[in-house]
């Protein structure tokens, strides 16, 4: 029986990692620079829009196996936790006066967030190597971005704003767990147009 596998050049899959590495990591800053614009909501409903409009056409064109319909909440669900509650949040929080470096360092703790609940929730506990890399990796991150952070405050940022930063973060740490659970089977073309 044949692969359902496409053949991918090496090339192509660095490329594209690459672009989503750079997509990824501006983020925040794009967060920033649609403030004076746009309501970050409304700028994510676009963005969304978009997004899902384009992964149904890969997934219609792919001949992508669509999920079973009882499975649609768990999708949406997911969707909802790691965008939505995520960048909405994020955003939110941006267009507040959280500056997006110090949004930036919370988000990089998100992954030892994740890793820490997982193994709960889950049952999932990381390699020794999987710790020391999540270790180093934070501590990277708070090097980098902490020195920015405090030297770019302007001024003091409320309570409450840095509170919606922080559920952005649980939200998409919860959103990552829920897509490990029987959602992780489905065809990612799919799932991720839900």
């Amino acid at each position: 029986m044949p692969s359902s596998r496409l053949s991918v050049p090496a090339s192509a899959t660095w490329l594209s990692s690459l672009a989503f590495v750079l997509i990824w990591s501006t983020g925040f800053i794009v967060g920033r620079a649609i403030v004076p614009v746009a309501q970050p909501s409304l700028f994510l409903l676009a963005r969304f829009s978009l997004a899902a409009m384009l992964f149904a056409t890969v997934a219609v064109a792919g001949g992508a196996r669509w999920p079973p319909l009882r499975e649609l909440p768990r999708h949406l669900l997911a969707g909802a936790l790691l965008h939505g509650g995520y960048l909405g949040g994020s955003y939110w929080a941006i267009a507040h006066g959280l500056a997006p470096s110090a949004m930036a360092l919370l988000g990089a703790l998100q992954p030892l967030l994740t890793a820490l609940l997982a193994i709960p929730l889950l049952g999932e506990f990381p390699s020794r190597q999987g710790w020391g890399g999540l270790a180093l990796g934070s501590l990277g991150v708070i090097l980098v971005v902490a020195p920015a952070t405090l030297a770019s405050a302007p001024s003091p940022v409320s309570p409450w704003v840095v509170l919606v930063a922080v559920i952005s973060i649980l939200s998409i740490t919860m959103g990552t767990i829920l897509q490990k659970t029987s959602i992780a089977a489905a065809d990612l073309r799919t799932s991720m147009v839900w």
